[in-house]
């Protein structure tokens, strides 16, 4: 009788567990295939180790519309929960950093409240006394910043909650090289 009550529980430990297994956020997408089928694909693939470029809006043939100052940033899935990203302007970079998840219908980023900006003189005079080249500002954002990303009608491209799109950059082993070169920049985001 006591080997009958000792197997039950066994199974139920082994049945619990298996259950919980199955019930782990493991969110897809649907892709079409070569044969124009719907496809379900792990949507985390997409991010993890992966960086993206964004843009505010799309060319003629769909692709992201670069150029413009201040409408351009790199993301870098840094592993499966932590982000940075990188927004490029003239006068000043921001690197900002955060962690982010995998929803349903794509991934929801939330920021960190500490930023650094990196302001740029543009305008070195030899005559005047100004000598700096680079400012390091550390910041604080006021609340939670958080975007979401959610697949356009193309595969490759996302649309964001701000209204930007964002497409796989295959500049990466450059990217990582520009931002670990300047140690506060790695200092600050931790690589």
């Amino acid at each position: 009788m006591k080997f009958n009550e000792i197997s039950f529980l066994l199974f139920l430990v082994f049945l619990v567990s298996c259950n919980n297994s199955n019930t782990s956020k493991r969110t897809n997408v649907l892709i079409k295939n070569e044969n124009n089928q719907d496809v379900k694909v792990p949507l985390r693939n997409d991010f993890e180790n992966q960086l993206f470029i964004t843009a505010t809006s799309l060319d003629d043939n769909g692709d992201l519309e670069l150029g413009c100052d201040c409408c351009s940033s790199n993301f870098y899935f840094i592993d499966k929960s932590k982000f940075i990203e990188v927004a490029y302007c003239l006068h000043e970079d921001s690197y900002l950093k955060g962690n982010y998840e995998i929803v349903k219908d794509g991934v929801m980023l939330r920021y960190d409240q500490e930023y650094l900006n990196i302001e740029t003189n543009l305008e070195i005079n030899p005559d005047s006394t100004e000598t700096w080249k680079n400012k390091y500002i550390y910041r604080k954002s006021d609340g939670e910043g958080k975007v979401s990303w959610k697949k356009n009608k193309s595969n490759s491209i996302f649309k964001t909650s701000f209204g930007e799109y964002a497409r796989i950059d295959n500049s990466k082993t450059e990217f990582l090289k520009r931002i670990s070169a300047d140690s506060k920049v790695k200092t600050f985001l931790r690589m």
